[in-house]
């Protein structure tokens, strides 16, 4: 529907209406210059010009009400031009016909009608602007114009030439203005059909949902983007304020402020949250313009709207990120000191205690290592889940990082209540963990710190909690410690262990010792076990005990193990070249060591380059190690039987291995624990389970070694079960290369 209230074509009606006045001025004026005013006052020609006088009054009329309407901004619709145009034509053909009856009647002259038909011709002049069909127009002029001319003809005066000659220039004056304000009246219709068409596909195929109201700010238009955005149709809404959208989460004072910044600037922007038909809450961004016409006057106001839903969940995304662990979904390192600091103050206000629990995942490193990240990550996740389970609502469970949990118990009355707790903790964490089709073991080294007792503020009690927790690792793991103060004594020297280690491979601290393996067929040196030991400059001696555990969590002992691998060979070289053929030089196994990529690589590596023969060299691991990951052990020890070495299972009775899976190692050797050895001429049961060992490693097919050899009870029982060797204290202690090598010297003499 084209709307002919638009201000171009308003003027262009103005403009028809005021050449249509020129035009019926022209005759009247040219009839009374060519008459000479001598009939002025004819009463037959008073006639005619009375209906000129009409026409040119009801033209003013309807100049004057075009006018009115566009003064006071009335929107009139195109009825109204045609009933104006109407209303001309009529008038204009009444007065005409009856100046025709007149001159029948009355017997007037035909210069008369000369005037007459003028006024029919420009009566014609208001289906001039409404007719799109110019060539009717054309064709209406010409009929009503031929017979004016030939009265002129029949006149046969001077003077009737020269009228008609100037009627004619008129008619064509008339054609001429008629035939402009035709084009350019339907130009601007077509142009304004089209504006519209644009502007209302436009709108109605925005992305954006817009809505329009008119002057009084009711709804007079939705497209579908809002349609589908609110539920509501046009006909919900039509003539209603756009309020019915408002929902109670937009703050009060937003408003205000908007219809401020629209009459003072034409136009607002900012966030609203509206409701939907179905009564769902959702934030917009909103754009308010204010449309007026040429006087200045609003019209309409028009609001489009961006959903921002999908903004506000990725601001909530992001604002989550800031808080919480990526990982997980608990609260990170930052917003844990901000909230611990929180729960500090609150708990000085009530006179309440605070608990910091810290908690460290036990061989979390071996898992992520060995299974891959993706089963590390899974078994972290619930890890969380099985933390937030354990503790209150209250309670502040957070991911310091890595493998590492802290959880805050607040509001306490007695701190014996984190004792419970972290008891159900160090349960819960234990229990097995079924993910990815793996069956994973860890368990949980937690150390507590509580305020007011261990200190005043987060970081302190953070700090007091993890110095406690590596003496709940120090103490075998899988357990809880309350923090002291001595065990900052500890701490400390153990740090100052850390950063001796580092120097101590670079400046070649550590050195073997030996520790023989006897024979027990013929007493003789069957061969030696190379072990680790640490010269600190300053301390003197370091036990294995001690270093070992370090060096594994600063993931040094891949380092070591090397390093002990490639000076146990290059000793057993150097043996052989003396002799020694038979010797066989076992070398422990760590588990980081083992499940290296490298291990297999490496080992061939060093074999190959002291020109040994592999069968001299056998690798013991213990039985956790056997059991870790029983598919993937059996493989790599594989792999270490293809280069020619010997394997041996170390401390075995120690661990969980079942008999269906013992036989299925490609192993030559089972070492049983000293644990069973120690005190055989004491306990009955170590007899037997000794003696069973040793039974069922003959029947697999093994070869047996105990440890831990130290009287001669010892021996003769181990004997009567026909073990094949024998180490202790018995024999020898460990020992540097130089009494290794007087030992064996010794041994060669007696033979």
């Amino acid at each position: 529907m084209v709307h002919l209230s638009d201000d171009a074509i308003k003027r262009s009606h103005l403009d028809l209406s005021k050449r249509s006045l020129n035009g019926i001025l022209l005759y009247p004026l040219a009839w009374l210059i060519l008459t000479n005013f001598t009939s002025i006052l004819n009463y037959q020609n008073f006639i005619v010009y009375l209906s000129g006088f009409v026409i040119l009054i009801v033209s003013a009329l309807r100049l004057a009400l075009v006018k009115y309407f566009d003064v006071i901004n009335i929107k009139y619709p195109e009825k109204w031009i045609q009933l104006f145009s109407l209303g001309v034509i009529t008038s204009a053909v009444i007065w005409s016909l009856f100046s025709v009856l007149c001159l029948s009647y009355l017997g007037l002259t035909p210069e008369v009608v000369i005037i007459i038909l003028p006024i029919i011709v420009f009566s014609a002049g208001g289906i001039v602007s409404l007719s799109p069909d110019r060539n009717l127009l054309i064709s209406f002029l010409a009929i009503l114009t031929i017979p004016q001319i030939l009265i002129f003809i029949q006149l046969g005066t001077t003077n009737s030439y020269v009228i008609s000659f100037i009627f004619l220039i008129f008619e064509i004056y008339l054609l001429k203005v008629g035939l402009q304000i035709n084009k350019d009246y339907w130009t601007l219709i077509i142009r304004s059909e089209d504006n519209y068409r644009l502007f209302e596909n436009v709108v109605e195929h925005s992305v954006e949902a817009i809505l329009i109201t008119d002057e009084n700010n009711k709804i007079i238009f939705i497209n579908s983007a809002m349609q589908k955005d609110t539920g509501y149709t046009l006909e919900d809404l039509k003539g209603k304020d756009p309020s019915i959208l408002r929902s109670n989460y937009t703050p009060n004072e937003t408003y205000p402020y908007m219809w401020q910044a629209i009459k003072e600037k034409d136009h607002w922007q900012g966030e609203l949250w509206d409701k939907t038909k179905s009564g769902e809450i959702v934030p917009k961004w909103a754009s308010i313009y204010i449309l007026r016409d040429a006087d200045s006057e609003i019209t309409n106001y028009i609001a489009n709207f961006t959903d921002l839903t999908e903004r506000k969940e990725a601001e909530q995304r992001i604002e989550h990120l800031a808080h919480h662990d990526a990982l997980t979904g608990l609260l990170n390192r930052s917003t844990l000191e901000q909230r611990l600091e929180q729960a500090i103050s609150m708990s000085k206000r009530n006179r309440k205690k605070v608990a910091v629990m810290f908690i460290d995942m036990d061989r979390f490193k071996l898992i992520n290592d060995t299974k891959g990240h993706d089963v590390g990550d899974a078994l972290l996740i619930e890890v969380a889940k099985r933390l937030k389970k354990s503790t209150r609502q209250s309670d502040i469970v957070a991911r310091q990082g890595g493998d590492e949990f802290v959880v805050v118990l607040t509001d306490m009355e007695d701190v014996l209540i984190s004792s419970a707790i972290a008891t159900y903790i160090v349960h819960s964490l234990g229990q097995p963990y079924e993910l990815n089709a793996h069956t994973l073991h860890t368990s949980p080294s937690i150390g507590i710190s509580t305020f007011p007792s261990d200190g005043n503020d987060a970081t302190i009690l953070l700090k007091n909690a993890d110095t406690a927790m590596y003496h709940a690792k120090d103490d075998g793991r899988n357990n809880f410690k309350f923090f002291s103060k001595k065990m900052n004594k500890s701490i400390a020297d153990k740090l100052e262990m850390e950063s001796d280690l580092r120097d101590a491979l670079s400046e070649k601290q550590f050195s073997l010792y030996y520790q023989p393996k006897i024979n027990t067929a013929n007493e003789t040196i069957a061969g030696f076990e190379a072990l680790i030991r640490w010269h600190h400059p300053e301390k003197g001696l370091i036990s294995p005990d001690r270093f070992i555990p370090v060096s594994e969590e600063l993931r040094l002992i891949n380092d070591l193990g090397d390093w002990v691998i490639e000076e146990a060979v290059k000793q057993q070289k150097i043996w052989f070249d003396q002799g020694y053929t038979e010797l066989v030089m076992a070398i422990n196994l760590s588990l980081q060591q083992f499940l290296s990529e490298k291990f297999i690589e490496n080992v061939g590596t060093i074999i190959h380059k002291n020109q040994l023969n592999p069968k001299n060299i056998e690798f013991e691991i213990t039985e956790s190690i056997a059991m870790h990951d029983p598919e993937m052990v059996i493989s790599k020890l594989k792999e270490l039987n293809d280069i020619g070495v010997s394997l041996a299972i170390d401390d075995f009775g120690t661990g969980y291995s079942s008999l269906a899976y013992l036989k299925r190692l490609p192993v030559q050797t089972i070492k049983i624990d000293k644990t069973f050895i120690s005190n055989l001429e004491h306990d009955e049961s170590d007899k037997k389970i000794t003696s069973a060992t040793i039974s069922l490693a003959h029947t697999l097919g093994f070869k047996v070694v105990a440890e831990g050899v130290e009287n001669k009870i010892q021996m003769k029982f181990l004997q009567d079960l026909n073990c094949e060797y024998l180490q202790g204290y018995l024999y020898s202690k460990p020992l540097p290369i130089d009494e290794a090598n007087k030992l064996l010297n010794q041994e060669l003499m007696k033979n």
